[in-house]
């Protein structure tokens, strides 16, 4: 099998869509200098409403402006529970790809809060508040268009990686070997 042939198997076999890679998304929505970005883990999930299948298990921010920051964890940050009538998290996954979903979780706020919405086809929204002494609070809220990426399988990476190290390795064999043959005068097999 040529390494080009072999190459192309790799690529056709890390292409092909299984329910393990629907287990995370990268999320990011914001606008000029105020963006959040993270990654939403799940699960598919039964005894969602009709036509939805999974369900976020946890949601983990990679970036996000400072004082949102800030008053994000004074809040205590998000909880993630399963879908119910005050709180939605339903999603439709198919093989491996995001169709749809909602994911609200408001809290209570009295002083301490934190509100997440992330509405695929919609935008998203993040807003934080709390104490700065008795008489102001502080609020920052950041929100706009909602962009969601899966999560690649790390074994299908390695696959990948180590697919191309073979083929790679064996093109430097071949021309170091043929090389050395031709120094010595044998003629190169086929």
């Amino acid at each position: 099998m040529t390494p080009l042939r072999t190459l192309a198997l790799l690529l056709a076999f890390a292409a092909v869509p299984t329910q393990a890679r629907a287990s995370a998304f990268t999320f990011s929505f914001g606008t000029d200098l105020d963006i959040i970005t993270g990654v939403m883990t799940g699960e598919m999930t039964t005894g969602l409403p009709v036509g939805y299948n999974w369900s976020a298990t946890s949601i983990l921010f990679t970036s996000m402006p400072a004082p949102m920051q800030s008053a994000y964890d004074h809040a205590g940050g998000i909880s993630i529970r399963p879908d119910t009538l005050f709180m939605l998290n339903r999603w439709i996954v198919d093989d491996g790809e995001m169709i749809g979903g909602r994911f609200d979780q408001r809290t209570g706020c009295i002083f301490d809060c934190v509100h997440l919405r992330l509405d695929y086809g919609g935008n998203g929204l993040l807003f934080a508040a709390h104490p700065l002494d008795f008489s102001h609070i502080e609020q920052y809220t950041v929100q706009g268009p909602l962009t969601m990426q899966p999560v690649p399988e790390p074994a299908t990476l390695t696959l990948f990686g180590l697919g191309l190290v073979g083929v790679v390795s064996r093109r430097l064999i071949r021309r170091t070997g043929s090389a050395s043959r031709a120094r010595a005068g044998v003629s190169p097999d086929r």
